[in-house]
This record gives C-alpha cells, structure tokens and sequence, in this order.
C-alpha cells in the first residue's frame, strides 16, 4: 500500500494536518504484516517512505507545501507510486486530499495503472475553504488577425467558492 498525500495549498496547514491524521487513521486499520509507503504530492510527487512494514513516523511536513504546494500533480504521485511496489505484490495507492488536480491528467494515470494491476482508493479531506481562482483554460478563436478585427476569446474559470466574479483583458 502507498498513500499519497495532498500537500497543495488548497489544503491549507490546517488541511494538510487533516490529511495526515485520516491516513494515520486509515493506515491502522491495515495489518502489521502489509508494507506500507508514503508519498508527498504537490507540483511533483515526492518518496517519504518507501513500502516496508517497519513503520514511518508519519508527521505533517508543512515545508512541502512551501516548495511545492503551488499546484498538484496527482498524476504524477501515481506514476511515482508505481516505481515503490516489488514485484508479486498486490498495488494499492490510497490518495487523501481535496482532489483540486491543476497539473496532470489522473483519469489517464490511473487507467495506464489499472493495467499493471494497481488499484486507486480515494478519501476526500479538505482544509479550509479558501478563495482559489483560477484560469484553467484560453483560447481564442483565431491565431492570427489584422488591427481592427474582431476576436472571440473562450475562458474556463474555476473557483473553490461560489460567487459572482469580474474577469479584466488587458
């Protein structure tokens, strides 16, 4: 088993503590006898600990959030997540953390896992709820045009809270 463990920002300190406790919680539940590692996830996926039965002193690690936390790359915890299991061992990846993927495509990840036998499980912690705006996606309806012409400009924005918003083109 590896858990991947949210440290964006979209967690907040008080989040990420969250995060850390659920995965203690959870990961008592499992038998002694079952390797366990952990893995950091935030720009990049990051080894904490790589699977053993031995046992990690599993504390929060704020500092990750600072040298990361800017965005999340889920996808890139999977595949990193891959590389930890031996071989002829069963592949659990347990991700806790709000979801807020902004880098990386986890659908695909996990898919291209599913076929090397890994199964994803996933628990929802979120931190505080926090203003987070973002432009995920622009594009305009021509790449080229003279002075003068018009342009169609198509913006995908996504918020963590609901609520009305002004958007500027400069």
């Amino acid at each position: 088993v590896v858990f991947v463990l949210d440290h964006s920002r979209s967690q907040g300190e008080d989040g990420i503590r969250e995060v850390y406790s659920q995965a203690e919680a959870l990961r008592k539940k499992i038998p002694n006898s079952v390797p366990i590692g952990y893995v950091a996830v935030g720009r990049e996926g990051e080894v904490l600990s790589s699977p053993t039965t031995k046992g990690f002193d599993l504390e929060p690690d704020l500092d990750i959030m600072e040298r990361q936390g800017s965005q999340s790359n889920l996808s890139a915890a999977v595949t990193l997540s891959q590389g930890l299991f031996p071989s002829g061992v069963a592949r659990h990846v347990i991700y806790v953390g709000d979801g807020q993927e902004t880098r990386g495509d986890l659908k695909k990840a996990t898919r291209e896992a599913a076929i090397g036998g890994m199964t994803f499980h996933a628990l929802g912690v979120g931190g505080e709820k926090r203003a987070d705006v973002r432009v995920t996606e622009l594009r305009s309806s021509q790449s080229r045009l003279n002075e003068g012409a018009s342009l169609e400009i198509y913006a995908n924005i996504e918020s963590s809270i609901a609520g009305k918003g002004t958007i500027k083109l400069f």
